[in-house]
């Protein structure tokens, strides 16, 4: 009879989507934008190019070539990808021209989500067909990807070798690797850790059946040869022969076939020292070190020492990454907090699963968790040394964690009954599916995607506003996503955001890279207050001005994100700068020039204010402090539209610092000044210090109903006054007025005020 079809097969899907997803992946990322993907390129091309492999101690030429440390690691995987680039031919040297430092580069900051590229881009260079270094590293990439398949099919192998009663276990074991987040990204970039996970999931698979069914000559010759070829990727490939020999010893105790297994044991080791053992003899004798690992590590800074308040961060941030966080750049990749959550329910039932397993099961699941073990010390023990929290150090052990997750996950969803354990598992895959598709469509995209363009006239721009920026770049106009922002949520700790769209041109080719600001600054003419100061080039980096095409209209689009400690309303002007780099080649850092500014023909200030934004603080600050709220609150205006509902005084120095929390009932028709007044005990006036409310970045015909406006003034004292008078010898009147007259104010009975003015406090 015959079988099904493999494309039947559930896994042929599941394989099917992770490589389409690995795929994805690796056209979004920009080339040579993943971890030291530079290095791991050019190390390739330096043996494509006919050379041998590089003298570890030549500093000089690993720099000049960019494989940098990476030259020093074991040679396999660019042994293999060295025929592929030859095979594509061409010239690849243009690698540098890509691999240009970002000096406004955020990778590693959190907080923003422009420019994380730690190159400068060119998109052009970037588009199909792909030519020179950047053919040569998407072409690997897929290389990679198709690697990362023979992992998940190892982890398969592995889960049916170690769970054989259970097909289901093994589907969502390679499920939990083929959707992992972390994985399928990393799988989609140049790293010889792709093919280290491969070999060590088909070696801890061959282990695994080599002790549920025994040794035969046949595994022993696959596991020989996996174990070879996995220490010839990495040195922690190494760490397979003594797994190998543990599997067999464990054989040896249990049937007292010493003598067979001892040759098993033999032809094992024999062969992973011939396909791996001249590169290490080879080190012994070049540098006097097997492993050369204080020679990869001088590249990257040997740590003094690992403190232990930083070993349980590190820890959690290893274990993070490995499922949804690249430890690059920081960039989030899934959500931790649902991998984490499976991992820790996976942990449970497990421990439960396995207490109830038989005894050949048990064997092989301490095989795995022996392998885990493993591998996650040697994490450790290199993090001592090298700062290293990356869980992609843990892909090696795919073929354990995932299989003892899986056999956990399902014990405890067995407990439901059949019928919700069918649709709960199949459930729990489709679920990690969409995960997986989340991160290159709603996470990594956005970070690497060209901004809108039109042709001119095509753009539809809510707000025309023409300026120009130089003789280089043309403002078309803007669109803002509110004009009354809010910072936070209720405890005010997430912080507000502003979107902004800039509709921009370039008039002419633009030969340098020009950098744009926004800035929130304070719309008082006397307060010079930044609440946001952001810059970056125009499609949050992705697209330099270099790149510009005259003529065309880019819709730049930028979220500020406000800071969560905004303190009290207040009014602040959207700007925007350009600026282009002064002093320095391009690509440094240093000074910079500001761009001239004309609106409509007229030469403007460098900054141009684009709107004036109503900035709210988080709703926690929407009263006044208990211990300054007025017992009677007087009122001001014709109908008592504002209230004053607490006020402080505090000498500050030569000056008294006077504090006032108004509270809008009602719109104020006009624009007033606030008056503050210090009067003797016969009431004539000693000093003031009138003003508009926040020095202008208030003004009262902004306040709306509900508003809490903290104002404060500062008065100065005159140098004449007495310093031993008693309390009630000063007072403190406040109010309201416009060029024409003050307005009205009222008492907590609603009775006027002489002089419309407000006694709010005694000083002495």
């Amino acid at each position: 009879m015959r079988g099904k079809p493999i494309w039947h097969h559930p896994l042929a899907w599941l394989l099917c989507t992770s490589f389409a997803l690995a795929m994805a992946n690796g056209l979004i990322i920009p080339s040579f934008e993943a971890m030291d993907e530079s290095g791991h390129f050019n190390f390739a091309r330096y043996l494509a190019e006919g050379n041998g492999l590089p003298d570890q101690r030549d500093v000089v030429l690993a720099e000049e070539y960019g494989y940098c440390q990476e030259g020093g690691q074991a040679p396999l995987y660019y042994l293999l990808n060295a025929p592929i680039l030859r095979a594509l031919g061409g010239d690849m040297s243009d690698v540098a021209t890509l691999t240009v430092s970002n000096p406004l580069s955020t990778c590693g900051d959190t907080t923003q989500p422009y420019s994380k590229g730690q190159w400068m881009r060119d998109p052009w260079r970037e588009r199909w067909p792909y030519k020179g270094a950047a053919l040569g590293v998407h072409v690997l990439r897929v290389f990679g990807s198709a690697l990362s398949m023979f992992t998940v099919v190892g982890v398969y192998m592995t889960a049916r070798a170690a769970f054989p009663q259970s097909r289901v276990l093994a589907l969502v074991a390679a499920a939990l690797v083929g959707f992992s987040p972390r994985f399928v990204t990393h799988s989609a970039t140049l790293t010889n850790d792709n093919l280290l996970a491969a070999l060590s999931a088909w070696g801890v698979y061959l282990a695994v059946a080599t002790l549920r069914r025994g040794p035969s000559v046949v595994r022993s010759l696959a596991l020989g040869v996996v174990t070879g070829l996995a220490s010839l990727t990495k040195v922690s490939g190494i760490f397979l022969i003594p797994l190998a020999v543990l599997a067999l010893a464990d054989v040896a105790w249990r049937e007292g076939e010493w003598v067979r297994t001892l040759g098993h044991v033999g032809l094992v080791v024999l062969l992973a020292l011939l396909i791996g053992g001249w590169w290490y003899v080879g080190n012994i004798v070049r540098y006097g070190d097997l492993c050369l690992v204080p020679l990869i590590t001088q590249a990257s800074g040997q740590r003094g020492r690992w403190p232990l308040y930083l070993v349980a961060g590190e820890t959690v941030d290893f274990l993070r990454s490995y499922w949804a966080l690249s430890s690059y750049c920081r960039i989030p990749l899934g959500y931790p907090a649902v991998y984490g959550t499976l991992g820790l329910f996976g942990l449970f039932g497990g421990i439960l699963a396995t207490r109830r397993a038989d005894r050949p099961v048990r064997r092989a699941v301490a095989l795995l968790l022996i392998w885990a073990l493993v591998v996650f010390s040697a994490w450790f023990w290199f993090n001592a040394k090298v700062w290293a929290p990356d869980g992609r150090y843990l892909f090696q052990a795919h073929a354990a964690i995932a299989p003892l997750l899986a056999a956990g996950l399902l014990a405890l969803l067995r407990r439901f009954g059949p019928r919700v354990y069918g649709v709960t598992w199949r459930g729990l895959i489709l679920g990690m599916a969409v995960l997986a598709i989340i991160t290159p469509v709603g996470m990594l995209a956005p970070l690497f995607s060209l901004p809108p363009r039109y042709a001119d006239g095509q753009a539809p721009i809510p707000h025309p506003l023409e300026a120009s920026f130089g003789d280089q770049v043309t403002l078309l106009g803007y669109d803002v996503s509110s004009e009354v922002p809010r910072v936070g949520g209720a405890a005010g700790l997430r912080p507000g955001a502003v979107d902004v769209t800039l509709y921009l041109r370039a008039e002419r080719p633009i030969t340098e890279d020009l950098t744009l600001w926004l800035q929130l600054v304070s719309a008082g003419p006397q307060d010079d207050a930044v609440l946001v100061n952001f810059r970056s080039w125009p499609g949050g980096g992705n697209y330099p001005t270099t790149a510009w095409r005259p003529g065309e209209v880019i819709a730049d689009r930028y979220r500020l994100r406000l800071p969560a400690d905004v303190p009290a309303l207040q009014l602040w002007d959207l700007q925007l700068l350009w600026s282009r780099p002064a002093g320095r080649e391009q690509g440094q850092t240093g000074e910079y020039e500001l761009l001239p500014v004309r609106v409509g023909g007229v030469a403007n200030d460098p900054s141009l204010t684009l709107t004036r934004l109503l900035v709210e603080p988080a709703k926690g600050r929407s009263s006044p402090p208990p211990e300054v709220v007025l017992d009677s609150a007087p009122a001001f205006g014709p109908e008592r539209e504002v209230l004053l509902e607490a006020a402080e005084v505090v000498p500050d120095g030569a000056d008294l610092r006077v504090t006032f929390w108004w509270r809008a009932r009602k719109p104020l028709n006009g624009e007033y000044t606030v008056f503050v007044q210090l009067l003797d005990e016969n009431w004539n006036l000693k000093a003031s210090g009138d003003g508009p409310p926040r020095r202008g970045a208030m003004p009262t015909d902004w306040w709306r109903a509900g508003d809490l406006i903290v104002d404060e003034h500062r008065v100065p004292l005159p140098e004449s006054m007495p310093a031993s008078e008693g309390r009630g010898d000063y007072h403190i009147a406040v109010g309201f007025y416009d060029p024409d007259r003050r307005l009205p104010a009222w008492d907590a009975n609603g009775e006027p005020l002489p002089g419309a003015a407000a006694i709010i406090d005694e000083w002495r």
